[in-house]
């Protein structure tokens, strides 16, 4: 059994970095929910609900991943590292699905919880200035955007940080 589910592991993966989401629905399905690696597979059948509009079923992926990632009989052979980042990237998952939805004050809510040492938190935080856009909170946003001025952040570069600072000064009519 463990063979298989981790062949489907591997399948969904494919599946869902080749965009084909049904796919990802399927093989995660069909795994077992005591598969050691089934929290890693709600994380890719969460971004694949989503990929199909299916929100409600997206954030209930990601909740039960970043309940999931900290059990015991997940966690066996990762490090501690591993497991805080899985529940991380499920963390921001359940925030991307709620802005998706366009729940902007729950999705911020989800941001929140990202601890600042993880690998995922530089890149939210050009999300959080997305969804500050969203509601209108153009100072917020701006706000979001400075952290990439920090020394520590200097290897951080998306050219979407500069369009979200010009469309949240204009908005501002600071031009």
């Amino acid at each position: 059994r463990d063979q298989r589910d981790y062949f489907l592991y591997f399948i969904a993966q494919d599946h869902l970095y080749n965009q084909r989401p049904h796919d990802v629905l399927r093989a995660v399905n069909d795994m077992n929910s005591s598969f050691l690696r089934y929290p890693s597979a709600l994380f890719f059948r969460g971004t694949a609900n989503l990929m199909l509009g299916n929100i409600e079923a997206g954030i209930n992926d990601f909740k039960n991943c970043t309940r999931y990632a900290d059990r015991k009989r997940y966690a066996r052979g990762q490090s501690r590292y591993e497991i805080q980042e899985l529940r991380n990237r499920c963390t921001a998952g359940v925030a991307r699905a709620y802005y998706q939805g366009k729940n902007y004050v729950e999705a911020e809510r989800w941001y929140d919880e990202v601890e600042i040492q993880s690998m995922v938190w530089p890149q939210i935080q050009y999300e959080r200035a997305w969804n500050s856009v969203a509601r209108g909170d153009y100072n917020r946003a701006l706000g979001k955007l400075v952290t990439y001025k920090a020394p520590g952040l200097s290897w951080f570069h998306d050219s979407e940080v500069e369009m979200l600072r010009a469309i949240s000064y204009l908005q501002m009519c600071i031009y």
